[in-house]
């Protein structure tokens, strides 16, 4: 399992980075775990 966003391309992390803060701002979520295409970076 890939524990960062490297292989992503540069805009696919930066729109997940913002995705994942307004998550960890709602719930107390220790970890979210990327499945299919964007965990492919496809």
């Amino acid at each position: 399992m890939k524990t960062s966003l490297s292989h992503l391309p540069e805009n696919k992390q930066d729109q997940l980075r913002a995705q994942t803060q307004i998550v960890f701002d709602k719930v107390a979520a220790g970890m979210i775990i990327l499945f299919g295409s964007y965990a492919r970076g496809d």
